[in-house]
């Protein structure tokens, strides 16, 4: 079973993320992020650790092998009692070439403990798509399995 203790509220885990993301920023100048957030988000619990890794992941896998930079996009949106969150970030030709298999185990780890927490009630698609790669996690809004 899951312990609630290893969880965080979305909206702490939304504030550690826009900390790590402006924290990040003002060393790249080639970041950019859109943000497509409710000012107020319905009460959600995600496992610790799911929102920064994958918005660490868009970064380095995304953004930091291109020359130019690009956009990073978090969205979230509130649907039929469950929570909407992608993170979009472009493909690199780099990324496109190699596997890069330390993404692969942090989606792995993610979508294990989702699926811990959550007991098969959350979703997580990877979409690689032609020139973006997106990550969609999609959560029930009343929490985690064991933890309410």
């Amino acid at each position: 079973s899951y312990k609630l203790g290893l969880s965080v509220i979305l909206v702490g885990d939304k504030q550690d993320s826009i900390f790590y993301v402006n924290s990040i920023k003002k060393y790249c100048e080639r970041l950019n992020i859109k943000w497509d957030i409710p000012s107020r988000l319905p009460e959600a619990t995600l496992p610790a650790l799911t929102l920064q890794p994958l918005v660490e992941n868009a970064i380095y896998h995304g953004i930091e092998p291109l020359p130019e930079g690009g956009e990073i996009a978090i969205i979230i949106i509130c649907r039929d009692e469950k929570l909407n969150i992608q993170i979009r970030n472009p493909i690199s030709a780099q990324m496109k070439e190699s596997s890069r298999q330390g993404n692969q185990m942090a989606i792995e780890n993610i979508r294990e403990r989702m699926l811990l927490a959550f007991s098969g009630a959350a979703d997580m698609r990877v979409e690689a798509e032609k020139e973006q790669y997106t990550v969609t996690l999609e959560i029930p809004t009343n929490g985690l399995e064991n933890g309410k």
